[in-house]
């Protein structure tokens, strides 16, 4: 119920930012339903679980808070198959109901979304996630070398080239593109992408500012320290 509140100010936000750009607004979704590719005979209810790279097995999903020192404040059981980004939302709203004097929520990298943190700051909340690892190709420039501009809404790329705001995506999205003539000629190319269409597309999260923020938590002295203690059993 929580994640669908979040959805619907997700889809609210996204037909303003297309409406300031004279784009249609997208037709209203209802809330997604998670398939169940592979369906227990025994229990229809639990979800096909993935664990690294070999472990599959139909499971439930616990996720549980605790407090610094390993006492548990609650917790939620759903299907194996949803990602923690999306349970994450109705244990919080337990959480903070019992306890309302929580400042800080620590957690792993599964939860480290623009939803999430925009969540926590909304409710003045600190929010604290590791590290995360670029994806993508490692001889292929990494979103970190294109600077963003908050002014003019655009990225800037290694060479110095813009890349203009395009559209918006259902998911909450934005895409930024270079032109093919600026991309075409450009010593760089071959460490930027391997595009057919010989353009950069970046994309960015309209949340991604609340992610920004919170990702500053991180490099503090405070937050390498309080990170450390969510490793101890």
């Amino acid at each position: 119920v929580e994640a669908l509140i979040y959805q619907e100010s997700l889809e609210k936000e996204i037909d303003e930012v297309r409406a300031k750009v004279e784009k249609k607004p997208f037709k209203k979704s209802e809330e997604k339903i998670v398939k169940n590719n592979k369906v227990s005979t025994t229990d229809s209810d639990s979800g096909w679980f993935h664990k690294g790279e070999h472990k599959e097995v139909f499971a439930y999903s616990a996720q549980v808070a605790c407090d610094p020192n390993g006492w548990v404040l609650g917790y939620t059981a759903d299907r194996g198959n949803l990602h923690d980004s999306r349970t994450f939302f109705d244990l919080y709203a337990k959480l903070i109901q019992k306890f309302p004097e929580i400042d800080t929520v620590v957690a792993d990298a599964g939860y480290k979304t623009p939803a999430i943190a925009k969540k926590l700051i909304d409710d003045g909340r600190t929010g604290l996630f590791p590290y995360t690892r670029p994806r993508g190709k490692k001889e292929l420039f990494r979103k970190r070398d294109f600077s963003y501009d908050y002014s003019n809404n655009t990225y800037t790329c290694p060479n110095g080239k813009q890349l203009i705001y395009k559209t918006t995506r259902r998911d909450g999205y934005q895409e930024y593109r270079t032109t093919k003539t600026n991309c075409i000629t450009c010593p760089l190319l071959t460490q930027c992408t391997l595009s057919q269409t010989k353009q950069k597309t970046v994309f960015r999260h309209i949340w991604q500012l609340y992610l920004d923020k919170i990702e500053q938590n991180r490099l503090t002295t405070w937050g390498k320290v309080t990170y450390n203690r969510r490793k101890e059993t």
